[in-house]
């Protein structure tokens, strides 16, 4: 899945669609942040743009490696289900901006922060008695 130009941090959706939908080992012709997510989880093989005999050796070790094949698969449906799955990623980047909020003192932004009762959520009031200051 070669994209069209290098955006640091860009990760096309469809890693992860492919990771969660196919249970299958995939094989990923980029390199970025996409290469580093397959290797790292070890979902898949990764081959360097251009690299058409990496290519090819890739696929026929694929071809005659059925258990590595079904390895990388299981473990590309485990990835997608424990770490990019859309609900696990909200939970985490909530928890981040939650972190964030702590880290500035309300009186720097000019609100009150109140932590709602409801678990992992936090609502912001503008302070309206700094406008007499």
């Amino acid at each position: 899945m070669p994209l069209k130009l290098h955006i640091p941090g860009a990760v096309p959706s469809k890693l992860y669609e492919a990771m969660s939908s196919s249970g299958r080992a995939l094989v990923v012709i980029a390199s970025g942040e996409a290469a580093d997510i397959v290797s790292r989880n070890k979902v898949g093989v990764v081959v360097a743009p251009g690299d058409t005999q990496g290519l090819t050796k890739c696929l026929l070790d694929l071809a005659r490696n059925l258990s590595y094949r079904e390895q990388l698969g299981a473990e590309a449906r485990r990835a997608a289900t424990t770490q990019f799955d859309r609900s696990v990623s909200i939970t985490r980047f909530v928890r981040y901006l939650e972190e964030q909020l702590e880290a500035v003192p309300p009186s720097r932004l000019g609100m009150r922060v109140q932590i709602d009762s409801r678990p992992n959520l936090a609502r912001n009031q503008y302070d309206q008695s700094r406008g007499s200051e």
